[in-house]
């Protein structure tokens, strides 16, 4: 039931994005958004960011007053570095070795040391040997006394698991952060889960690596992106009988905003198999007439690869498709409708021209609408 209740709200949110049939509504959330707390209580000594600041992951964002903390590891510290007892042990080590090595030796051939001689000399050498222990065992005690108050000293500071932007700063030096209070808002938009709850019949053999197109509503505008599948539910809701999709999309330098709404278009409920594509607007050869040449994917004949097709030519009468691979082969009419090159029958790999090409408001007439990745 919240499964179903969700998809028609974000069917009732998409505006101006024209659903048809093969379109599934979802959201787009950002990689990471994380709220980060202290778990400590202590006041506030300084904050170092601000929303919008830009951070990276290990970053101190903030830092609680550790005066009395800094303290005390530096007494831990003293304690370890103190060795002179450790030394001064291992030195009356050596000499009761030796006194009583020699000692064993003479009363072996002559007898001239008596018993309990040789027995007082055994036990001081035992009871040194039992005291440098006991010193080394001491030593790796405060070792780890220090690394337990370091331990506590950085605990007195925020910092960022992740790389992203600080969208909220709920607090200001000189307050009272108290244990698991919410204080910084981390999120990392660099990249976009999109999410969608999709009937079981749309879903098919949709699986984890294939790369699906989704239309983003950013504005008055809206982009056409391509996606790859990194989640497919195997389990459906009981109540509604939907399956939760999601898919990742690459976002550098933030250009979509997360929260944004989003359509996933699924031609005959598949998604696209192949290599993914440098952009998502289908391209256009500078200087070619035709409004139907664009590039599509498809198999060649000679080295059997699967790559998108390149003219070779400027003018729609000579748009031959080589393939990009190997350079010689042309490619299959299995993948490419027949005819020549430049017919109005050629059809995007991911939808109909007539279709997701005008939503996306792609330009067929100007130069420009090819993106420089193609050229």
């Amino acid at each position: 039931m919240r499964l179903a209740i969700a998809t028609l709200a974000g069917a009732l949110l998409l505006g101006p994005l024209a659903a048809r049939a093969g379109d599934y509504p979802g959201l787009l959330q950002p990689l990471h958004d994380v709220t980060l707390s202290s778990g400590v209580g202590g006041v506030v000594a300084s904050r170092r960011v601000r929303p919008g600041s830009q951070v990276r992951a290990g970053q101190v964002l903030m830092v609680l007053d550790d005066r009395l903390q800094s303290v005390e590891a530096e007494r831990r510290r003293v304690i370890l570095d103190d060795t002179s007892e450790l030394k001064a042990t291992e030195e009356r080590l050596r000499i009761s070795r030796g006194l009583y090595e020699d000692a064993k030796k003479v009363f072996e051939k002559t007898g001239s040391i008596s018993r309990d001689e040789l027995a007082r000399l055994e036990a001081e050498y035992l009871a040194t040997q039992g005291r440098l222990e006991q010193l080394q065992a001491q030593k790796k005690r405060e070792r780890l006394e220090q690394q337990g108050a370091q331990q506590e000293q950085q605990m007195r500071q925020l910092v960022a698991p992740v790389a992203g932007v600080v969208t909220k700063v709920d607090i200001e030096p000189g307050e009272f952060a108290k244990a698991g209070e919410p204080l910084v808002r981390l999120v990392d938009a660099s990249t976009l889960v999109f999410k969608a709850n999709l009937p079981m019949a749309a879903v098919g053999n949709l699986k984890p690596g294939a790369v699906v197109p989704v239309l983003v509503e950013d504005g008055a505008q809206v982009a056409r992106v391509v996606a790859r599948l990194t989640f497919v539910s195997p389990v459906a809701d009981a109540a509604s009988g939907l399956v939760e999709v999601r898919a990742r999309i690459a976002n550098p330098h933030n250009r979509l905003r997360a929260g944004s709404k989003a359509l996933l278009h699924l031609a005959s409920g598949r998604g696209v198999e192949g290599r993914l594509p440098c952009s998502a607007t289908p391209w256009r050869p500078r200087g070619c007439s035709s409004t139907t040449c664009a590039r599509w994917c498809a198999r060649c004949t000679s080295c059997a690869a699967r790559r998108w097709t390149r003219p070779t030519g400027r003018r729609s009468a000579s748009c031959s498709r080589r393939c990009t691979s190997c350079a010689r082969g042309r490619f299959t009419s299995a993948s490419t409708p027949s005819g020549n090159a430049g017919s109005s029958a050629i059809t995007p790999r991911f939808d109909q021209r007539s279709g997701a090409e005008a939503s996306v408001g792609a330009s067929r007439s100007s130069p420009s609408a090819a993106p420089s990745a193609f050229s």
